[in-house]
């Protein structure tokens, strides 16, 4: 972005004022409290010459309580507007859900005080009309929304996970621009940006490039980790967050940028540790409790049908996932054939059950069932099972099989934000990850089961019910899928 592009267009002033906002801070019984100290000495700085503020701060650090306050705050100033015109007070993020949020933490502020809930004109679920003439609203995160509205406050939370790509229909950079003219039209309007931050990418990263460290008379820019706005949340939590993803965690918490390239999920190192060298396979061990995942395809396309088995072993520092085998067929193949290997394995290791990805749960089951295994879909998205495997791979709870296809799969997965804020990991474009997602499942059921001090899925199936499944298919008369889902129903009862 070229610093043409961020450049601020000259409006006139005043702005609400440092002072005015934290004089208006202080009629909330809450903001008075010792633990906002931090957030006060920083909006003390929005002297009315500030036009636009970002705020780069860790995750539980008060975000979206503050930001509801400047918009409360901004709601209630008169600005100069033609007779019939509405000033709107935006919150944008990068989903509605999202901006509601911040929306109705607002709605509460006014409500709690008579002087400014007398102010208030008209509601929806959505909008709040005031006597000042402004409109507090919830806009959507397109480019084209903004468009046609004079603004008082443009509030932009979570910024750092607005999509930054040049591709994308609704690049972060297009929202802004869109804004920016409603902005100028208005006298002491303000644009206020804050979010934890992500990549060193878009508009938020633009920002802390130009202004961090170069002073601009119209521009507040403060980066400030959770413990130092927030100095009530809990510190064990965070030093827990460090040691499972340090990276991930510099970026909640310590309000630090991910240097990481485009977003690697697992470094080389941290698998390499977890593998056991020369290790192709494990033979079943009787009276051993083995858990099967499998991510099964349609054999016509690019991708591969994967089963892998793992079970869990109690060592001196607490349970460990030990993969025992993998399975890989490539395309073309015949789903039926596939599925009656993948039986006979489980099988071999006394798998009567076997947790599927949901995408291949579906028309495969039938053909497992006719081989004597029960497939049941997942109960987690490939995802959360890849943001499950990162603190086993990097506290070293799970031992991997010496297999070069899983290390490549597993080192080229990324992370990347998604619209609700939450991770979302996957493989790169053009690329697979079915051996990985097939481990990755059969890892976090191990974890997960009894002996390892959770609740597995494939052990228990929500406790009881899953031992009547596996009896019913294991015995004689055999039966069908839906009369075990019906067994299943009826245990939950």
């Amino acid at each position: 972005m070229s610093r043409a592009v961020l450049a601020v267009a000259p409006r006139p002033s005043p702005a609400t004022s440092g002072s005015d906002v934290v004089r208006f801070m202080c009629l909330f019984p809450e903001f008075r409290a010792a633990s906002w100290d931090g957030w006060r000495a920083h909006l003390g700085r929005l002297t009315p010459e500030v036009l636009e503020a970002f705020f780069v701060v860790g995750r539980g650090g008060g975000k979206s309580r503050i930001t509801a306050m400047l918009g409360a705050c901004h709601a209630t100033r008169r600005y100069k507007r033609a007779q019939g015109e509405a000033v709107t007070i935006a919150i944008i993020a990068p989903s509605r859900g999202q901006a509601l949020i911040t929306f109705r933490y607002l709605r509460a502020l006014l409500r709690s005080t008579p002087v400014l809930a007398a102010l208030i004109v008209r509601e929806a679920s959505d909008s709040i009309t005031l006597s000042t003439g402004c409109v507090i609203e919830v806009i959507s995160a397109t480019a084209w929304s903004p468009r046609g509205r004079s603004f008082g406050c443009v509030i932009l939370e979570e910024a750092a996970f607005f999509d930054s790509d040049a591709t994308s229909a609704n690049p972060d950079l297009e929202i802004v621009r869109a804004v920016r003219p409603g902005l100028a039209r208005v006298p002491g309007s303000r644009l206020i940006v804050v979010s934890s931050p992500f990549a060193e990418r878009g508009l938020l990263w633009e920002a802390a490039q130009k202004y961090e460290s170069a002073a601009d008379p119209e521009v507040l820019f403060v980066r400030a980790p959770t413990l130092t706005l927030n100095p009530l949340f809990d510190r064990r939590a965070i030093e827990r967050a460090y040691r499972e993803d340090p990276i991930s965690a510099a970026a909640e918490y310590g309000a630090e940028f991910r240097s990481d390239g485009a977003g690697l999920f697992l470094s080389r190192a941290a698998i390499h540790a977890c593998v056991v060298k020369g290790r192709r396979e494990l033979a079943p061990v009787a009276g051993r409790h083995y858990h099967a995942f499998v991510d099964l395809a349609g054999g016509a396309g690019g991708d591969a049908a994967t089963l892998a088995i793992a079970h869990s072993e109690t060592r001196k520092d607490g349970a460990v996932a030990v993969l025992d085998v993998v399975r890989e067929v490539v395309p073309p193949f015949s789903t039926s054939d596939v599925c009656a290997e993948f039986s006979r394995v489980a099988q071999a290791y006394g798998v009567a059950l076997v947790i599927g990805d949901r995408f291949g749960s579906e028309f495969a089951r039938d053909a497992m069932s006719a081989a004597g295994v029960t497939l049941w879909p997942a109960d987690r998205s490939k995802s959360d099972l890849y943001l499950e495997l990162l603190p086993a791979v990097n506290s070293r709870r799970a031992e991997l099989l010496d297999l070069e296809r899983l290390h490549t799969q597993l080192s080229g997965l990324q992370r990347r934000p998604g619209r609700s804020g939450r991770e979302h990991v996957d493989h790169p474009v053009g690329q697979h990850d079915d051996v990985a997602n097939a481990v990755a499942g059969a890892v976090a059921e191990a974890l997960a089961a009894p002996q390892a001090g959770g609740v597995g899925q494939a052990l228990t199936h929500r406790k009881q019910a899953n031992a009547e499944v596996i009896a019913a298919a294991a015995g004689p008369p055999r039966q069908t899928f839906v009369e075990l889902m019906g067994i299943t129903k009826a245990a939950r009862r």
